[in-house]
């Protein structure tokens, strides 16, 4: 499976450039963000290499609370409390178990390091996207120690939620987040991002700890 980096909520410390009006969409984002309790959503990621004619995508729902989270893949769901990782595989009907490793496993905080990372920021207008109107910034990344060094940001003008993110590192490798259905604050209890084996009959447990 390939990496899955989703998102949110790290604390805003970026150094960006004279675009005020990009800092400001960057800055009430963030804080927006920082809010919310935990959130839902629908998302597909994809990598593209430059020059190539085909794009790995992968779609699903995620849920997220406060560096917890649970992702629904077709054939696999990820669960992780911020200490232990499940790996559930459904037709295999078996579960992996392993201590977290931010450095290795899924980080659902990557995508919002853009917001830390110093670059220059610029507005480059709206553009309409899930039905709805969103704020679009380029950020030219100048941290070297970042991964990435291009960021396009579509920000809701409504709810000033991230909808979509596509990142360029170095290599010129373009990965896009993007997320639909987006759900706040729905109150969802600590267990949703535990592994339940007693919910599948017969599963088989490996445990990597």
């Amino acid at each position: 499976m390939n990496t899955l980096s989703l998102v949110l909520m790290l604390a805003f410390a970026g150094s960006y450039g004279p675009d005020d009006k990009a800092s400001q969409i960057l800055q009430q984002s963030q804080t927006k963000m920082e809010s919310l309790k935990d959130f839902s959503s629908s998302f597909t990621y994809s990598i593209a290499a430059p020059g190539s004619t085909k794009t790995a995508t992968q779609s699903g729902r995620i849920k997220y609370k406060k560096g917890m989270y649970a992702i629904f893949l077709q054939d696999q769901e990820i669960y992780c409390d911020k200490v232990t990782q499940w790996a559930y595989i459904r037709s295999a009907n078996e579960v992996n178990v392993m201590n977290n490793d931010p450095k290795e496993s899924l980080s659902v905080e990557n995508i919002f390091r853009i917001y830390r990372a110093n670059g220059k920021p610029r507005y480059d207008g709206e553009e309409a996207l899930h039905g709805a109107t969103c704020h679009k910034v380029y950020i030219a990344i100048t941290d070297p120690a970042f991964e990435y060094n291009q960021a396009y940001l579509w920000i809701n003008k409504t709810t000033q939620l991230l909808e979509k993110a596509v990142l360029t590192d170095r290599r010129q490798n373009n990965t896009t987040y993007e997320f639909s259905e987006i759900r706040i604050n729905l109150g969802l209890p600590d267990t949703d991002f535990r592994f339940q084996a007693a919910k599948h009959p017969g599963v088989k447990v490996f445990d990597e700890r």
